[in-house]
């Protein structure tokens, strides 16, 4: 959880008015994508079996206190759509994100629906406070597709 927290703070504070530096959050929303791409792949709960670098199983397992997807998700996306609600490139860079992500093999039904809602979320951003006509339907097209997944 400290990666996550961490990169996200980066990232806010890139998007300050002071600083205003929206290419260090697109950075940052890469380095989270990757983040959370690998938390899918963790279980729900329990232990996690150790393994060799060459991936035989060591004796050790370690148990974990996991934070749900849902709620780190949120965690992250919320303070990204206040500071950023405005930028074009770093909404389609939170929505590439989440499509990404809703597209992996190993994404749950459980991880799905929470990833359909925060672009369902995103999408009244978008339709609030992007101006621009073309920016506009480029984010609300990635909504769209990250919606249609559920049927795919």
């Amino acid at each position: 959880v400290s990666g996550f927290k961490f990169i996200t703070e980066i990232a806010l504070k890139a998007m300050s008015p002071g600083i205003n530096d929206p290419g260090t959050a697109v950075t940052a929303l890469d380095y989270l994508t990757i983040l959370f791409m690998k938390k899918m792949e963790l279980p729900v709960q329990g232990a996690i079996q150790m393994k060799t670098k060459d991936g035989k199983p060591l004796p050790t397992h370690i148990w974990l206190n996991i934070i749900d997807f849902d709620t780190l998700l949120t965690f992250v996306l919320a303070p990204f759509r206040q500071c950023s609600k405005h930028d074009v490139m770093v909404t389609l860079k939170m929505l590439a994100m989440l499509q990404f992500l809703v597209s992996r093999t190993h994404c749950s039904e459980a991880n799905r629906e929470v990833i359909i809602r925060e672009a369902l979320v995103m999408k009244e951003d978008v339709e609030a406070h992007l101006t621009n006509s073309a920016d506009r339907k480029r984010a609300l097209d990635l909504v769209e597709q990250i919606v249609s997944s559920k049927e795919a």
